[in-house]
This record gives C-alpha cells, sequence and structure tokens, in this order.
C-alpha cells in the first residue's frame, strides 16, 4: 500500500491457544523497529505515550484466554517521579448476563476495588480510579466470571483499557489537549485522559 492508503485482509477464522497471543500488523518498515527501541527511551509516562502511538505495530493486540476459575491479573506501572492518576476501564463484548466481574488492587499504597459487579446486558462497562505512587509497578487483579460460576464462556470477550488523567497543571497537558483532540478541555482547565494500552481476555469454557 502507498503513503495514506488504507486496506483491510480477508477475514478469517483465527484457532488461538491458550495463554498469552500478541497479535501484531506491521504498518511500517523494519527499519523503524531499530530506531524506536523502548529499552532506549527515558522512563515518563508521556514518553510511553509517544512511543506508543507512533509504534509502527499499532495494531498490536495483546490477547489472554481467560483462565477457568477466572481469576487473573495485569501489570500497570506509573513511570513518572510523581503521584499520578489513572484509570481503568472495562468493556464487556458478549458476556452474558449474570457473570460477575472484578477489578481490584489489595496493595496498600495503590488499593481500589470496583466491587463485584454482576453484568446485566452484554455491552457492559465498568470503570474504577487509582492515584498511584510515584515509579510504581502495580497488579490490576480481575475477577472474571460466568454465570455458571466458572470462567467466561468462549464466545465472550473483556478488553481492559488504562488511562492516564492529565490535570492542567502537568508540563504536557497542552500536548495531551492536542493529541486527544479536546481543545474545549483548556478554557474550564479540564483534566483529559490519555490511552496507555489495551488488553483482551477471550473466554475458554463452553
Amino acid at each position: 500500500m502507498t503513503t495514506g492508503e488504507r486496506g483491510a485482509s480477508e477475514a478469517f477464522v483465527a484457532d488461538l491457544p491458550l495463554g498469552h497471543v500478541c497479535l501484531v500488523a506491521t504498518i511500517t518498515d523494519a527499519d523503524f523497529f531499530t530506531k524506536n527501541n523502548p529499552l532506549t527511551i527515558e522512563q515518563g509516562n508521556w514518553n510511553f505515550v509517544t512511543w506508543l502511538i507512533n509504534n509502527g505495530a499499532a495494531a498490536w493486540r495483546n490477547v489472554n484466554t481467560v483462565p477457568k476459575l477466572g481469576e487473573t491479573s495485569l501489570v500497570f506501572h506509573n513511570q513518572d517521579g510523581t503521584p499520578e492518576q489513572f484509570s481503568f476501564v472495562m468493556r464487556c463484548r458478549r458476556v452474558p448476563e449474570g457473570s460477575k466481574l472484578r477489578m481490584y488492587s489489595d496493595d496498600p499504597d495503590a488499593a481500589f476495588d470496583s466491587g463485584m459487579v454482576t453484568v446485566v446486558k452484554d455491552s457492559q462497562e465498568l470503570r474504577v480510579s487509582v492515584i498511584a505512587p510515584p515509579l510504581y509497578a502495580g497488579q490490576l487483579k480481575l475477577h472474571l466470571e460466568g454465570p455458571n460460576g466458572r470462567g467466561l464462556p468462549s464466545s465472550a470477550s473483556v478488553e481492559i483499557g488504562m488511562l492516564w488523567c492529565v490535570p492542567h497543571s502537568n508540563s504536557h497537558y497542552l500536548q495531551a489537549v492536542d493529541l486527544l483532540g479536546e481543545v474545549g478541555a483548556v478554557p474550564t482547565l479540564r483534566s483529559v485522559h490519555v490511552p496507555m494500552g489495551y488488553f483482551t481476555f477471550l473466554g475458554e469454557n463452553e
């Protein structure tokens, strides 16, 4: 494809193995990856966002099957040397009514808990926020239980998104506003929420 051209592959059925799978569509030449090694980029939330947006594998998706017991976790980071607020958003797709979902952290330094939420529609959304300490690595714990008390069925998927809340006092505020196109936030000094990545869980129980 030429620069600016859009395209899509033929539809296909993927017989994914259990465990973790990376689905990647590379949309640049291999030279990008040698010049943009994330290990060489200075630590920081904004630097991470910038690298993520300009990543030559922008169609990257991390996918995991949900364990049969429905308990799993994800690592999350605050890469800045200051306390920062983050939100986690859980979006359900074809999750049966009666399923039970929960997002939480039991670390006293960054504790939060959505509580156990019962699904009442298959496209339900759940959100929880936390202020993470400087240079923090934590665990987002997840409970994804189907209506039968086991893991989610194979037809269900749950996407977890992490958002960084950027207040007007942050040095990257105007850059974040420009990135998101939220110029209406500036007159009222409203915080904006910058995506920090997504992770998808697939059910495996019939």
